[in-house]
């Protein structure tokens, strides 16, 4: 019986501790795991220190080895193609990154979505083509240059500022519109912010308070094609949500009714051009219906926005 019990105990610890192993099927993504010491600068802790990933010394790198790591250094120093790093799987069971860079490699696609605690990360000289920012809530810095993104989207991100993007042949749309100032000036002097050589960049999303500055910034990185930059980018698309409220007649003449499903008790009624100009304000208190009058606008296609607390909805009115 002793032997027994002694036996399941076993089984039970190798289980359990090859359940806490991650999986890491790069082998090149791994060996600079393992190679990581307290002289390489591969992994550092919270206090900035260079540390061992593998402190067990058995190989693998576990789930609370992982933990330890706030700043992981995955470039690839001497660009060499026999050590590039193609797949980060496994990454995000290192939550507590603060500081990720992964320059010179070639990774294509890229899911970072547990690393919440992430606030600098640069990924340039990769074929990446997307990333999902969105639930990096302390996103601060970021440096993209030399990849193939064609949408860059920091909405979600309350607290970012600063971006590098040079080189991105494929980039269409950016969107800086995070309610927080964006930074045209680098937190290090050693790596300055450029946005230039990016040719087919026509439409920025930013907020009201930048624009000048963002509009100074694109001059100094000598853009000259012609941009488009919007500040109320969530009326791209006008027609989401729409199930929210009704407004007839639609088209109107410039007097209309918009009704709610539910009673709205301290909302507001906007209406915007198709290029984002506000032309209209209104406050409604304890409501479901109001009737609008604003005969005194150009003919055309607007946006009507209703907001209600937390909730917004779109809808496309026209004016004949």
């Amino acid at each position: 019986m002793k032997k027994l019990s002694t036996l399941l105990i076993f089984l039970f610890t190798t289980i359990n501790l090859h359940s806490q192993t991650i999986n890491i099927p790069d082998v090149n993504f791994k060996n600079r795991l393992l190679a990581a010491n307290s002289v390489v600068s591969i992994a550092r802790n919270c206090n900035d220190i260079n540390i061992v990933v593998d402190t067990n010394n058995n190989g693998e790198i576990e789930q609370n080895e992982a933990l330890e790591v706030c700043y992981l250094f995955l470039h690839n120093a001497l660009n060499s193609p026999s050590t590039q790093i193609s797949s980060l799987e496994g990454i995000n069971y290192f939550t507590n990154l603060k500081w990720l860079a992964i320059n010179n490699n070639n990774i294509s696609t890229l899911n970072i979505s547990q690393l919440t605690n992430l606030w600098n990360f640069g990924c340039t000289n990769n074929p990446i083509t997307t990333i999902d920012f969105s639930g990096l809530t302390s996103l601060k810095r970021v440096n993209v240059s030399n990849c193939l993104f064609s949408t860059l989207d920091f909405s979600g991100n309350p607290l970012f500022n600063e971006l590098q993007c040079s080189n991105n042949p494929n980039l269409t749309t950016l969107k800086i519109n995070n309610n927080y100032m964006q930074s045209f000036v680098p937190t290090y002097s050693w790596e300055p912010i450029n946005w230039s050589n990016i040719p087919n960049l026509t439409t920025i999303c930013a907020d009201s308070f930048e624009v000048t500055a963002l509009q100074n910034f694109l001059t100094s990185c000598a853009i000259t094609q012609p941009i488009t930059i919007s500040t109320n980018c969530a009326l791209e698309n006008s027609e989401f949500n729409t199930t929210s409220f009704s407004v007839y007649p639609n088209p109107s003449k410039g007097v209309f009714t918009v009704e709610c499903e539910h009673n709205i008790q301290n909302g507001v009624v906007e209406i915007y051009t198709l290029l984002g100009q506000k032309v209209f304000y209104e406050h409604i208190v304890d409501t479901h219906n109001k009737i609008i009058s604003i005969q005194n606008i150009s003919k055309g296609t607007y946006i009507l926005k209703v907001v209600d607390n937390n909730t917004t909805a779109y809808k496309k009115l026209i004016i004949d």
